[in-house]
């Protein structure tokens, strides 16, 4: 059953796993105009370093005409201080410490300038501090980093090597590439593992437990996990269809709202969110948001739908299915409405999943984002709740990452700079 979801909702997840931030700028403006709730304690946000728009082997390029065209996104990844940027329209992978010096670049030759700082090399030496590593990268996007600091990005592959199954109406365009701690190319993992064919588009990469790679796959309302172990056997494969997501056994029940429906589960809308995959078990997390149908009292006719609840599911990959439920309240905004002052509820997103069953939402509020911290493994399922300070003017281009230590770092631009910040969600009260 497929899901007519409101426009804001549609409009504002679709622009957070493109990167672009039209949106958000224009939404920001209609809370401060509009009003807000009363905001969250402010999580200290640190700014880092920035990095110039362009080619150059330090810079950035997120505004060509292909990139607009072709929606290409960017990625950050932080791990252990360290910085891991994907250029999807620069094809470069570049990474960087705290102080945003630059310490070693994959990259295409065919499409970046000539080196001017980095040493371009073919193998290893002693005696080079910061080189580049020529590779014909050719639409770099989600990337994770293992522990050992090995590099696993999602790369598209030319159009003339992508394959169209007309059957499930799925195209497979995408390899999942690895290189070694010091950018050196290792191997390719396709659905099947190593040289396998390649996947659908990946929305996220993550690295769980021992190093175990996931990678998170979008094919239209639908998602598939492909797990595989730390040296690349595939070990499952699961799909999550949205037409088949649970709803809780006794209805949905918001306290927030008063709302109950039990036992009327063909009166509701689901919506697979998104997924979001354990850093320190076999777990995976899965958001579906919920909506009720609204009828127009004259006709009787379907007139559209309003959310009526969330949950986060969490699936047992070893077989024992779903092992666990629970309720996600709305971010509620005080807003006017066609000249009525009311409250909107609105869906947070998930941001990912710390260590000890710790799940992070977000969602954009006047000035940065509202965050929500909920901890599945409590029997009292504690909340947390923060904002951080994001100004409109950084939301040109956005990508956000969650490190399993619960430290988000960002990728911000404006118009004319890059600006790579952090902030610690261990401050969340």
């Amino acid at each position: 059953m497929g899901v007519a979801e409101p426009a804001l909702k549609q409009y504002s997840l679709e622009c957070m796993r493109r990167g672009t931030s039209s949106f958000f700028a224009g939404f920001m403006g209609f809370l401060l105009l509009s009003g807000c709730t009363a905001r969250d304690s402010t999580l200290e946000r640190e700014d880092l370093f920035t990095l110039d728009i362009g080619r150059l082997e330090g810079g950035i390029d997120l505004y060509s005409d292909l990139a607009l065209r072709e929606g290409q996104k960017s990625s950050i990844a932080m791990t252990d201080g360290l910085f891991y940027i994907t250029n999807s329209t620069g094809r470069k992978i570049t990474r960087y410490n705290s102080y945003g010096d630059l310490l070693f670049m994959i990259y295409n030759e065919e499409t970046n300038p000539p080196l001017l700082d980095l040493q371009a090399i073919d193998g290893m030496t002693q005696a080079i501090t910061r080189w580049a590593i020529a590779y014909p990268l050719q639409s770099p996007g989600a990337i994770a980093i293992d522990s050992q600091k090995n590099i696993f990005v999602a790369d598209r592959l030319t159009s003339d090597r992508y394959r169209y199954d007309k059957e499930t109406d799925i195209l497979y365009d995408t390899l999942l590439l690895h290189f070694d701690a010091n950018g050196q190319f290792v191997e390719y993992l396709g659905r099947q593992g190593k040289g396998g064919s390649p996947f659908p588009y990946i929305e996220r990469i993550y690295l769980s437990q021992n190093d175990d790679i996931v990678v998170v796959s979008k094919t239209g309302s639908d998602y598939i996990v492909y797990w595989f172990s730390s040296n690349g056997i595939l070990q499952h494969e699961m799909l999550f269809k949205n037409d088949d997501m649970p709803i809780p056994e006794n209805g949905l029940s918001v306290p927030e709202r008063g709302l109950s429906v039990p036992d009327k589960h063909e009166k509701l809308l689901v919506s697979l969110d998104g997924i979001a995959i354990a850093p320190d078990e076999k777990i995976i997390y899965v958001k579906t948001d919920y909506y009720r149908e609204i009828f127009d009292e004259t006709t009787g006719i379907l007139s559209g739908s309003v959310p009526e609840g969330c949950s986060l599911w969490l699936f047992s990959v070893d077989g024992n299915g779903y092992i666990d439920e629970m309720n996600i309240p709305f971010y509620e905004n005080s807003a006017t409405i066609n000249g009525r002052r009311g409250n909107e509820t609105l869906f947070y997103t998930m941001l990912g999943v710390l260590e000890n069953r710790e799940a992070v939402f977000f969602f954009p509020a006047a000035n940065g984002y509202s965050i929500l911290s909920l901890n599945a493994g409590e029997p009292t399922r504690q909340r947390k709740r923060g904002f951080i300070d994001v100004s409109a003017e950084e939301l040109e281009y956005s990508d956000f990452h969650l490190s399993s230590n619960g430290i988000i770092s960002a990728l911000l631009s404006t118009e004319w700079e890059a600006r790579v910040v952090w902030w610690r969600t261990d401050m969340l009260k």
